[in-house]
């Protein structure tokens, strides 16, 4: 017996219609499509119609609650193209393909956000012992590996950021207080990511940087792939970031 984990319903679903070589796939949520933003915080977030494989992995992995990412990257591997949409609501959908055609490069398709990003600090000789001794504090607590977001090694410490739910950040915080070369370290953070269509452009950052300042948010760092630039802002920020950074779409 075994468990697949938070989003184990979707992997399960897409991994039947690539086995059964299915048309599509399609998966009933409880929202009408896949939205701009979540339609909690921002009220104005737009349905997005289409969309391709990458863009959506990219904003399920920085935290759009619509799939989880590794559903996505199953369908795109096998080429499954998804169809999401409401129950009774088969007028609006979003279908998720290969390539989407007419959309431009650069465009700036949703934000997404996680409400809790933890550090742990590890002290280490290098990087890679810092990888190992947590990766065996994890296996002696009986302890899944949590999302890892970045890490850094800087004067004989290692730094781990990451992200999961919240009572497995919970129950790894509590066996941190009887460690002895593992900590949390600094306060709590949530992330704002902006997902764009076939890569950001080169001052996406900088504008958003600039909006995030005019609202009074001073992010403490940003990360950059190939489809999204992500800020980590204080928890108490997160909505207001979200918010302000939707007027780019």
């Amino acid at each position: 017996m075994t468990t697949l984990g938070r989003g184990g319903s979707d992997t399960t679903a897409v991994a039947m219609a690539a086995a059964l070589k299915a048309e599509c796939c399609e998966i009933i949520k409880e929202v009408d499509g896949v939205c701009s933003a979540d339609p909690r915080i921002v009220a104005d977030a737009r349905p997005l119609r289409q969309l391709d494989f990458a863009s959506l992995s990219e904003m399920c992995f920085w935290g759009a609650k619509v799939l989880h990412f590794r559903s996505v990257e199953l369908a795109h591997s096998q080429n499954v193209p998804l169809v999401l949409r409401k129950w009774g609501g088969a007028r609006h959908s979003t279908q998720v393909m290969k390539e989407v055609a007419g959309m431009e490069n650069g465009k700036v398709l949703a934000v997404n956000s996680m409400a809790r990003i933890e550090h742990v600090e590890i002290d280490s000789a290098d990087l890679n012992q810092g990888f190992e001794k947590f990766a065996q504090h994890l296996q002696q607590n009986g302890l899944p590996w949590p999302q890892l977001l970045a890490s850094a090694f800087t004067a004989e410490k290692t730094r781990i950021m990451m992200t999961c739910n919240s009572e497995t950040l919970d129950a790894l915080l509590r066996t941190l207080e009887r460690s002895k070369d593992l900590r949390k370290q600094r306060e709590t953070l949530s992330s704002v990511s902006l997902t764009c269509f076939g890569g950001i452009s080169s001052d996406l950052p900088y504008k958003a940087v600039q909006i995030l300042q005019r609202h009074g948010i001073i992010a403490d760092k940003y990360v950059l792939s190939s489809h999204s630039v992500s800020f980590f802002v204080p928890v108490e920020s997160r909505e207001a970031a979200v918010m302000a950074l939707h007027s780019l779409i």
